[in-house]
């Protein structure tokens, strides 16, 4: 999975995590909510599921999943990133997506801010 960074609170450096290989990513998320979307564009032959996991804040409400069909892209608004966003443990400030693929090397994402 490629994973790129486009403007996300303006900062220069992207907060996200990702070791090539592993099968979840993680934002860093700004105290303020302004939320963001993701862009996904799958160049591969088979349909992708992208989870964006349930965070521990009192407004989590389970995971959201999100098919991306072969060779399409899809954009994921999270503008209400309080469903998703970890408030305390080690993923405290992070929201943290997972990705069902046999080539992650064929799915690409973005976080853009809203």
């Amino acid at each position: 999975m490629n994973i790129n960074m486009l403007d996300l609170y303006e900062k220069d450096s992207a907060a996200v995590s990702y070791t090539d290989g592993a099968e979840e990513m993680s934002i860093v998320t700004p105290d303020h909510e302004e939320g963001f979307c993701l862009l996904v564009k799958n160049t591969s032959s088979e349909t992708v599921t992208l989870t964006v996991k349930e965070g521990n804040s009192i407004y989590a409400m389970g995971d959201l999943n999100v098919s991306v069909n072969a060779s399409e892209d899809a954009v994921i608004n999270l503008k209400n990133t309080g469903r998703y966003k970890h408030v305390n443990g080690e993923n405290s400030g992070k929201v943290l997506i997972g990705i069902s693929a046999s080539d992650c090397g064929s799915v690409k994402v973005c976080a853009v801010a809203l």
